[in-house]
C-alpha cells in the first residue's frame, strides 16, 4: 500500500498510471470484441478509443480518487512526523528521569535505554543497544526473577530489590504484548533506594535505640494528649502493652493532670517555653502509683506539632534521696560529735560551717565563728601564701600542716590540721580538721627527753649492743649485716666501723669456725623467741655472754659482754675446789673409818651380851 501511495502521489503519475491501465483494459476489450466489429473499423478503434478513454476518465480519476489519496498521504506524513516527535519527546522524557530505564526483547537484549541507564552501564550508548542487559547493568549473570515473572504475565508489574555494590535498587518490570497476546518487549525501571534503605535502617536503629532506653519515651498529640508512639520501657514501667498505651492518653496515666483544661494549660505553657522538666505521679495498670521525672519538649514540624516526653521512674532516686538525707543527718551528728574541730571555708578564708568541737575548742559560738575567717583564729596566718597553696589542691587530695590557734580568751594552743577541698554547688570549698595536740606535744617532748636519755645510756652502757639483719638462703642463715652498734661494741670486740658491713667481711672465716652463733641468731630472728647463752667465739678467742632477741622477723639484737676473765677465774676456782675436795676426802675419810670400826666392835660386844666399849661412837657416826 505504501508503494502504491508513492506511485500515485502526483497527478501526472496518476494520469499515466490510469492511462496505462485503460490501454491495457481496452486492448483486452478489443481482443475480446474484434470478432464482432468489421475488419475495416478495427484501425479506428485502436486509435480513437484509448485517447478518448484517457481524456474522459483521467480527470475523474484525479478528482475522485487520487486527490483524496494525496490528502490522506499528507495526513499520514503529518501523523508520522508527530509520532516521531512523540517518540523523541518520550525518549527525552526518559532521559530526564534520574532512575535507569531500559527495554529489552524476549532474548533479554536491550532495545532502548535512557541516559541514566547508560551512565550506570559505563559504556557508550551505541554499545549498550543489543547487549544482554544482565551483562551490562545490573551485572547479575542471569535475568532477574522479576523479569521472568513479568514476561509470563500480561501487564502486571513485578518488582524486587537488587544490590549492586553498595547501592540498592528496586527493580520493576512489566511486559508489553500485542492485541493477540504475543510478547513484544519488557520495560525495566531501576529505582535507587540506597538512601531510603539507609534512612530506614537508621530509623530502625533509632527505634531500637529508643526501645533499649531505660527511660520511657513517648510522642504525644498536644491537642488530644493521645500517645502517638511509645517505647518498650514506658510500656514495661506502666504495665501496659504497646497497643493498649496507643489507645490511651496522658490523662489516663497522670494523676496530677486531672482534666482537659489542666492539660491545655500545660500544653500552652510548654508551647511558650519549649521545654519543661516536671515531677509527676504516674498511675500504672495495676493501680499502683510511682513518682516519675518527665522531660517535655514541644516540637513543630511541617506535618504538625508534637510533644516528646522522656519519663524516668524516680522511685529509687526518691528512696536514695531519703537515705541521703538520713545519711546527711547522721553525718552531721557524727561531725558534731567528732573529737576534732572541723572548719569549712571559702577561698577568701571566710568560715562557711563549723562543728561543735570547733566552738568548744576556741570558745566562740557557732554564730560568732560564721562571721569570722581563718585569719581571726590562726596565728601568723598569711592569706596570700595560703591562697597560693589552696589553688594547688585538687579534690581528693589531702595534706597535713601544723599551726597555732588563738582562743576567744587570748590563749593559744598547737594544732595539727588535716586539710583538703571539695566542690559544693559549683564552688570550691576547703575543709580542715584541727586537732589540739597540746598533750601530744608534751608527750613528744617527754619522749624526746627519754630518747635522749636512752641514747645516752645506749652510748655509755658497758654491754655491747649490735642491731643486725640476718641473710638467709633456703631458710638457712648464711650471713648477717651490722646495722647499728654502740661504742661498747668496739671496746669489747676491738672491731671498728662495722655498721653496714657483713660479719663475713668484718671477721673472715667466722661461719666456719663458729657455726653455732649463726644457728642461734638465725633461729631467734625467725621465731622471735629470745635466748641467752654463754659461748666461746673461736674467731675472736674470747668468751661472751649474749642475750639475743628479734624486734621483727629477719632481724635480731645482740646485747653481750666479754666474760673471758670471768671464765678464767671460774676455772681457777674450780681447780682450787677440786684440791680442797681432795684434802677433805683424805682427812675426813680416815676419821670416818675409825668411827665405823668402833661401831662394828660395839655391835660384836652386843651380840656377845657385853656392854659397848665405845658408847658414843654411833652418835658421832650419824653426825658425820
Amino acid at each position: 500500500m505504501k508503494k502504491l501511495t508513492t506511485l500515485f502521489n502526483t497527478p501526472a503519475k496518476a494520469v499515466i498510471a490510469v492511462g496505462l491501465i485503460v490501454v491495457a483494459v481496452e486492448l483486452l476489450f478489443m481482443m475480446a470484441v474484434e470478432d464482432f466489429v468489421p475488419l475495416s473499423m478495427h484501425k479506428f478503434l485502436y486509435l480513437i478509443d484509448p485517447v478518448l478513454l484517457i481524456a474522459i476518465i483521467s480527470p475523474a480519476l484525479y478528482f475522485l480518487i487520487f486527490k483524496p489519496m494525496r490528502t490522506q498521504h499528507a495526513e499520514i506524513e503529518v501523523a508520522s512526523r508527530k509520532i516521531e516527535q512523540a517518540h523523541q519527546e518520550w525518549m527525552d522524557a526518559l532521559d530526564v528521569v534520574s532512575d535507569p530505564i531500559f527495554l529489552h526483547d524476549k532474548d533479554f537484549r536491550i532495545l532502548r535505554c535512557n541516559k541514566a541507564y547508560q551512565r550506570c552501564a559505563g559504556i557508550p550508548f551505541g554499545e549498550v543497544i543489543g547487549q544482554l542487559y544482565y551483562e551490562v547493568f545490573p551485572k547479575t549473570g542471569t535475568p532477574l526473577p522479576c523479569c521472568l515473572r513479568a514476561m509470563a504475565k500480561a501487564e502486571e508489574e513485578e518488582e524486587e530489590e537488587v544490590t549492586v555494590g553498595e547501592a540498592i535498587y528496586r527493580s520493576r518490570a512489566f511486559s508489553i504484548k500485542d492485541e493477540q497476546g504475543a510478547y513484544l518487549y519488557s520495560v525495566h525501571t531501576l529505582e535507587d533506594i540506597t538512601e531510603s534503605r539507609r534512612a530506614e535502617t537508621r530509623l530502625q536503629l533509632f527505634h531500637d535505640l529508643i526501645d533499649q532506653s531505660k527511660d520511657g519515651i513517648s510522642i504525644v498529640d498536644p491537642d488530644t494528649s493521645r500517645f502517638l508512639m511509645v517505647n518498650e520501657a514506658l510500656c514495661r514501667d506502666m504495665g501496659y502493652t504497646r497497643e493498649e498505651l496507643l489507645q490511651r492518653g496522658v490523662l489516663d496515666i497522670q494523676t496530677d493532670i486531672r482534666d482537659v483544661a489542666t492539660w491545655q494549660a500545660h500544653t500552652q505553657a510548654l508551647r511558650t517555653q519549649g521545654h519543661f522538666l516536671l515531677e509527676f505521679s504516674s498511675l500504672c495498670k495495676d493501680g499502683s502509683r510511682h513518682p516519675v521525672e518527665t522531660s517535655l519538649r514541644y516540637y513543630v514540624t511541617k506535618d504538625g506539632a508534637y510533644i516528646i516526653a522522656v519519663v524516668r521512674d524516680i522511685t529509687e532516686r526518691k528512696h536514695a534521696e531519703a537515705e541521703l538525707r538520713e545519711s546527711e543527718e547522721r553525718f552531721r551528728a557524727y561531725v558534731e560529735q567528732a573529737a576534732d574541730a572541723l572548719f569549712v571555708h571559702d577561698f577568701s578564708g571566710r568560715f562557711l560551717d563549723v562543728n561543735q568541737r570547733a566552738c568548744i575548742s576556741l570558745g566562740y559560738s557557732r554564730e560568732e565563728l560564721l562571721r569570722m575567717s581563718v585569719f581571726d583564729v590562726e596565728i601568723d596566718f598569711d592569706l596570700a601564701k595560703a591562697q597560693a597553696a589552696w589553688s594547688q589542691i585538687l579534690p581528693g587530695q589531702t595534706f597535713m600542716l601544723l599551726g597555732h590557734q588563738r582562743r576567744k580568751d587570748g590563749t593559744t594552743f598547737p594544732v595539727e590540721v588535716q586539710f583538703g577541698c571539695f566542690d559544693l554547688k559549683g564552688e570550691r570549698c576547703y575543709m580542715g580538721m584541727a586537732r589540739d595536740i597540746t598533750e601530744r606535744k608534751r608527750a613528744e617532748e617527754s619522749l624526746q627527753k627519754s630518747e635522749k636519755l636512752y641514747r645516752s645510756l645506749f652510748e655509755h652502757m658497758l654491754n655491747g649492743f649490735a642491731y643486725c639483719r640476718m641473710i638467709f638462703e633456703n631458710d638457712q642463715p648464711q650471713d648477717f649485716i651490722y646495722l647499728n652498734v654502740n661504742a661498747a661494741f668496739e671496746t669489747l670486740t676491738g672491731l671498728k666501723n662495722v655498721a653496714g658491713k657483713k660479719v663475713s667481711e668484718v671477721i673472715p672465716g667466722i661461719r666456719q669456725s663458729d657455726p653455732k652463733i649463726f644457728e642461734i641468731y638465725g633461729r631467734v630472728s625467725l621465731s622471735g623467741q629470745s635466748e641467752q647463752l654463754e659461748i666461746y667465739v673461736e674467731a675472736l678467742q674470747q668468751w661472751f655472754w649474749i642475750s639475743v632477741y628479734s624486734p621483727e622477723k629477719g632481724y635480731f639484737v645482740a646485747v653481750f659482754d666479754v666474760i673471758t676473765e670471768r671464765k678464767r677465774a671460774e676455772a681457777q676456782l674450780t681447780e682450787q675446789l677440786e684440791e680442797l675436795h681432795g684434802w677433805y676426802d683424805v682427812t675426813l675419810g680416815r676419821e670416818m673409818r675409825v668411827l665405823e670400826l668402833k661401831h662394828e666392835v660395839d655391835e660384836l660386844l652386843a651380840q656377845a651380851g657385853q656392854p659397848p666399849r665405845y658408847p658414843g661412837a654411833e652418835d658421832n657416826l650419824q653426825e658425820k
